[in-house]
């Protein structure tokens, strides 16, 4: 990571919003601690912009992340679904991702696009690719440089490092091409 950059756990606003979160915390306190992780690993100053909605606004994403280009386009980095930590069941995870791209499917001109499922404490990230398209959306599982077990989902306090460095790369990638997202691999 930047070595310039503080990582995302060394907010106060971030502790304290992951610290809200318990076994039967609401959706919101989920929103927040990944607004709180966005507005610190995503900068502001750096072109990013973050749109938030709470839980009680149905059929929206929870978070969008994005950049506007030189050219005033509109290019989201990065979407995120939260969950209250009640739904951190295996069929939740597969359900919140595609409830996720349902929605970008309506709204969303990318051909890629990454995807964020937070339940509770945890997370996992995916490469969407094929959205808006007459083929079906392809997802894997994106956490990049993570741990042994890919798939598994990260926990926010246990697996901070390996969290940051998904969301740097992002970051990073973000930058660099100001014309839309290419791929990581």
């Amino acid at each position: 990571m930047d070595p310039l950059q503080k990582a995302y756990w060394e907010y106060a606003q971030v502790k304290g919003s992951i610290d809200l979160i318990q076994p039967d915390s609401w959706e919101d306190d989920v929103i927040c601690a990944w607004s709180a992780i966005t507005q610190a690993s995503f900068p502001f100053e750096e072109g990013f912009h973050i749109s938030f909605e709470l839980s009680r606004v149905a059929g929206r994403l929870d978070i969008i992340l994005f950049r506007t280009t030189e050219l005033g386009t509109r290019v989201e980095v990065l979407v995120i679904e939260c969950k209250s930590p009640k739904h951190d069941q295996p069929a939740e995870w597969e359900s919140s991702r595609d409830q996720a791209v349902a929605y970008l499917a309506d709204t969303t001109n990318s051909a890629l696009i990454y995807v964020g499922v937070g339940i509770g404490l945890r997370a996992r990230f995916y490469k969407v690719t094929q959205i808006g398209t007459k083929d079906a959306p392809d997802f894997r599982v994106f956490n990049v440089g993570v741990g042994e077990d890919k798939t598994k989902p990260l926990h926010l306090v246990h697996d901070r490092e390996d969290i940051g460095i998904v969301l740097h790369r992002l970051r990073v990638h973000a930058q660099e091409y100001r014309f839309g997202l290419v791929s990581l691999d």
